[in-house]
């Protein structure tokens, strides 16, 4: 069955589980989130090469992970770093990548030596990456195609409120202007993405709350789905099926491709 797409399909992607999925199998957090960012690069891949979506979201880092241990963190942003090197590979050039949040987090644990080389190798650039926030910036792009991956890094939707009002008190409004418009665009994405089609969240049990996943984006034609699987145990099958379910939700006519 095929459809004509609509415009503006977005959906969001909270992969919990990592961890709960290294304790039942014997393992280190760390080697939860390293399959959980194995499975989320099969999972981008197969977003942009098989499927209609346009906006894909996926909540890589929230404000309160910062709380886990220097050692989780460290291995945890290492992995970050190898899977965001990675989105080269697995996203074609033409599609925007955009991480939103407070990327100050990414500044004080700076790479060892020998793995800033690495990313240097990997990138191909003698600039040398010393923190996640510049290997962040550096990989970042605007995208030609109208289709985008947004990575939430260090977000929190309080924060992110707080920090637009600051800088809307000091705006200068012109009369007549959309005060709504010009406060959304200074929103992390600048106002750039739309409502979420559908949210996808993993994790068993607890997986029903959104844990301030851009609750902004959420509106009235937003779908929830819980599968009860970690997210290491998804796979891009299982996530085919969840969306093509949701699919002709979305407000498209049936093509004749």
């Amino acid at each position: 069955m095929n459809f004509l797409s609509p415009q503006n399909i977005h959906v969001g992607i909270v992969p919990d589980g990592n961890r709960r999925w290294a304790k039942e199998n014997g393992k280190m957090p760390w080697d939860g989130h390293q399959r959980g960012t194995e499975v989320m690069g099969d999972i981008v891949k197969y977003v942009f090469s098989e499927t209609d979506i346009q906006y894909l979201t996926v909540f890589a880092f929230s404000f309160d992970n910062q709380k886990r241990s220097e050692e989780e963190k460290r291995h945890l942003f290492e992995i970050m770093a190898e899977a965001a090197i990675k989105t080269r590979e697995y996203v074609p050039p033409e599609v925007g990548i955009s991480f939103l949040g407070d990327l100050s987090l990414f500044e004080g644990h700076s790479f060892e030596r020998s793995f800033r080389r690495k990313i240097q190798r990997e990138l191909g650039t003698k600039k040398e990456v010393a923190t996640l926030r510049q290997l962040f910036e550096s990989i970042a792009r605007p995208g030609e195609s109208g289709r985008y991956l947004t990575l939430l890094a260090g977000y929190d939707p309080k924060r992110e409120e707080a920090e637009a009002l600051d800088q809307f008190y000091d705006l200068e409004l012109m009369e007549g202007e959309d005060l709504c418009r010009r406060f959304k665009s200074l929103m992390y994405d600048g106002g750039r993405l739309p409502d979420f089609s559908l949210i996808l969240r993993t994790g068993k049990d607890d997986n029903n709350r959104l844990s301030g996943f851009l609750p902004r984006l959420i509106g009235k034609n937003t779908y929830f789905e819980a599968p009860q699987i970690y997210w290491p145990d998804m796979t891009p099958d299982k996530f085919g099926g969840i969306y093509m379910d949701y699919r002709p939700k979305f407000g498209a006519e049936r093509g004749g491709r």
